[in-house]
């Protein structure tokens, strides 16, 4: 059963039932309304044939006898009227009354009445049910000399009551037969953007395509259903997000997979093929003939060891960031650390120019000494990598503020390809790589590592670059309060000459 049936027969039912109470109610009001007016006009016929007639007693030997002065007021033909003594004596009678029809009078009832009690009762006259009244007939004197009993036929207030209840029920019926069919054309009306947001969503389930969206009209975008719909839409906006997010991940996830399984072939098919030759050399060789290639071979094995050691370190770095692992800071100086790196990046490659700038000191940053150089090594190894030969790549430290916050910059610059603006966000996803960079090697994990690294230190990273015109990374990290701070005229290049070699070949 749909929603919008559901809705119409529980309002049917709804007024329906309140239909019944008003009606039954009115019903009754106007039931009662109707024998009190039926109880009213029997006691104003009393009144009446009292006032128009003179009552006085006579002594006929030792009995008293109630004459009737003026008759004619029991002519009336749809009502009964009987005058009786108190002994029970019918001494008058209206004319459609006769010795075998006679009004009810029993000794109780005339007890009651001569007592002063207005007696109102529904009796029956040969099959035909009445409204009975009986009073006390009074003289002047206020003494009573009989009873006077005047009744009505029923059966006007029971054809007036059937009318009354024909006219509730038919009137009732169409009412709730109208609210029904109103009520459900208003829940369809209502309900029709819910419909079209099942459609949609049974549409979007289907083609999997979260970028429709579900429409609004103006009206609809004030309701609640409207604005139920407003939110499904922003719910397919948020699922677009998030599938789009999927999508890039497992793009991701298979690139690294090709990468990661190249990388590691390559590295083991090397190793494999070392092994065999030193196995050979070893039954077909003479030690001292074979040393030098021996260690050759040594030497390969050792670095592809060292590049399959690497990677690892990088996953087991990255799963430390997804296990929520966080470093501990201390207050570190900077400065060392870029000399370290600097020296280290010395043997990279050949064929670039390696410039160590302004590196002024002392700097302190809270900091893990040994991730901070990783963190350096990372820009430099990415720099060194894709700068051709003859290129330049440098590296210097400025005094930088980022949000009103003094800090440190250390700047990573090189001469390569450049890196276009669409990409410059996505570099720093894992196991993105920019198409141009697959054939230099790597699983592209470094600059992901390198972002959670700087974020570990509460820092951040920057990247300006151009197609052509080189790059240039930055790295900015607060400065710890109460120790020394970038002052560029301290310290110059030419102060430490032995820390800005330049690698030419």
């Amino acid at each position: 059963m749909s929603l919008g049936l559901r809705l119409t027969l529980l309002n049917g039912l709804v007024l329906l039932l309140t239909v019944a109470a008003f009606a039954s109610v009115a019903y009754a009001y106007q039931q009662q309304a109707l024998q009190r007016s039926l109880d009213a006009s029997l006691r104003e016929q009393a009144r009446t044939f009292t006032a128009g007639s003179e009552l006085f007693e006579r002594v006929a030997g030792r009995s008293r006898v109630v004459v009737l002065a003026s008759p004619r007021a029991l002519a009336a033909p749809d009502v009964f009227i009987q005058i009786i003594t108190p002994s029970g004596e019918i001494v008058g009678r209206s004319q459609n009354l006769d010795e075998d029809t006679t009004l009810p009078n029993d000794p109780d009832m005339l007890r009651r009445a001569l007592a002063g009690e207005d007696l109102l009762a529904d009796i029956e006259v040969e099959n035909q049910p009445l409204r009975m009244y009986v009073a006390p007939l009074r003289l002047r004197e206020g003494v009573p000399v009989g009873l006077i009993q005047v009744a009505r036929p029923l059966e006007p207030l029971y054809t007036a009551v059937r009318s009354l209840q024909t006219i509730f029920l038919t009137l009732g019926a169409a009412g709730v037969l109208a609210s029904l069919i109103i009520g459900w054309l208003l829940a369809r009306a209502a309900l029709r953007p819910i419909d079209r947001l099942a459609a949609a969503a049974h549409a979007i389930g289907l083609a999997r395509d979260f970028g429709r969206r579900v429409p609004l009209g103006r009206r609809e975008r004030r309701d609640e259903v409207g604005r139920l719909a407003g939110e499904f839409n922003q719910m397919l906006a948020r699922l677009q997000g998030a599938y789009d997010q999927v999508e890039a991940a497992l793009a991701a996830q298979r690139r690294f997979v090709g990468d990661a399984s190249h990388e590691l072939r390559t590295p083991l098919t090397s190793m494999r093929g070392n092994v065999e030759l030193l196995r050979r050399m070893a039954w077909e060789s003479p030690v001292g003939a074979a040393s030098e290639e021996r260690e050759q071979v040594l030497a390969d094995l050792a670095a592809e060891t060292e590049r399959l050691s690497r990677l690892v370190g990088d996953l087991l770095l990255l799963d430390q960031a997804d296990a929520g692992q966080h470093l501990q800071l201390v207050p570190t100086e900077l400065t060392p650390i870029v000399h370290n790196a600097f020296r280290a990046a010395r043997f990279f490659r050949e064929g670039v120019e390696l410039h160590l700038g302004d590196v002024p000191g002392p700097v302190w940053v809270a900091g893990d000494p040994d991730r901070l150089k990783q963190l350096l090594l990372i820009l430099l190894d990415n720099a060194v990598k894709y700068t051709p030969d003859g290129g330049r790549v440098s590296i210097d430290t400025i005094a930088l503020t980022r949000a009103g916050r003094e800090g440190v910059g250390v700047r990573v610059s090189d001469t390569a390809a450049g890196i276009a603006k669409d990409e410059q966000e996505r570099i720093f996803e894992r196991f993105y790589r920019v198409d141009r960079a697959r054939g230099a090697g790597g699983a592209g994990l470094g600059l992901t590592i390198a972002r959670w690294l700087v974020d570990e230190h509460h820092g951040l990273i920057e990247v300006e670059s151009e197609l052509g015109s080189g790059s240039t990374f930055t790295i900015w990290l607060p400065t710890v309060p109460g120790h020394p701070t970038v002052q560029p005229a301290e310290v110059r290049p030419e102060a430490v000459p032995s820390l800005r070699p330049v690698l030419t070949t």
